[in-house]
Parts: structure tokens; C-alpha cells; sequence
């Protein structure tokens, strides 16, 4: 699989991890995109698919995204949502949110890396290590084709 983009062209269950991020983003219906509610969604019910695509649209409608604020739980990080969320808004992002994004994404790998989490299946932390290294990479390239000095 290539850098980059390479993670949204995937097959099989990494195709399958991806419909479910995107379909379970919608369902938490918060003003502000507040994420901690898709925590204890990381199975692929039709319950949590449209929970997490719920917070996504949530987030993606936030003007001010104060999603990027939010310290996000291993739980959060396990469902894929603010990796999406990163990865649709990275073009109007500033400098400062950019490198939040790089940090986050560093910091979902570095947390998944550390071991089990309750709930989460050993496929879906190696789908979602390989979507943060993919988009932490992603996000490094926006941040120098804006020019953005480094933190």
C-alpha cells in the first residue's frame, strides 16, 4: 500500500473499517463535535456506525472546530472518527490546527501501540495505526505546501 492516500483506496477490511468510520460519524448530533460519546462504539453495529457518522458530520459542521481543542481518550482515538474529521478538513486548516492534527495523529499511534484496549479488536488498532501514519504524513505535506513553520 503507497503513502499518502494509499489508506483510502484499501480493500477488504480496510475498506470495510473506512465505510463504518464514515457511516458511524453522524449519530452524536453534538454542536460542537465533541467526540468522547463514539468511546464506547468500536464494534460495527448499525448502533455505532451511525453513532460515529453522527460526531463526524457534527465535527465537519463545527465553523469554529472546537474539536481540534479536545484532548481525545485511547477509546476515541480506537474509533477512526477524528482521523476522518482530519483528513476532510485538512485543506482549510491553519498552521496551528495542522500541526495539532500531526500531533494527534502521532499521539493515536504512539497510545494504540502501547497494547490492548478494552474492546477494540487487534484488527481495528492495526487499521487505525496504519490510517494515523498514513495521515499524519498527509498532514505534514499540507502544512508545508502552506508554508507552515514548523512547531
Amino acid at each position: 500500500m503507497s503513502k499518502g492516500l494509499g489508506w483510502m483506496r484499501a480493500s477488504g477490511a480496510l475498506n470495510g473499517m473506512l465505510a463504518v468510520g464514515v457511516a458511524a460519524i453522524a449519530v452524536c448530533g453534538c454542536a460542537t463535535g465533541n467526540t468522547s460519546s463514539v468511546a464506547t462504539c468500536l464494534d460495527d453495529s448499525s448502533s455505532c456506525i451511525s453513532k460515529r457518522k453522527s460526531t463526524l458530520s457534527s465535527m465537519l459542521a463545527d465553523p469554529k472546530r472546537q474539536w481540534v481543542a479536545q484532548k481525545p481518550s485511547p477509546k476515541v482515538y480506537a474509533t477512526g472518527v477524528r482521523l476522518f474529521a482530519w483528513r476532510r478538513t485538512q485543506k482549510d486548516l491553519t498552521c496551528s490546527e495542522l500541526r495539532a492534527g500531526i500531533s494527534e495523529t502521532g499521539a493515536a499511534r504512539a497510545t494504540l501501540s502501547g497494547g490492548g484496549l478494552a474492546g477494540a479488536s487487534k484488527t481495528r488498532i492495526g487499521q487505525i495505526i496504519a490510517m494515523s501514519d498514513d495521515l499524519n504524513t498527509e498532514l505534514k505535506r499540507t502544512a508545508r505546501g502552506k508554508r507552515c513553520p514548523k512547531a
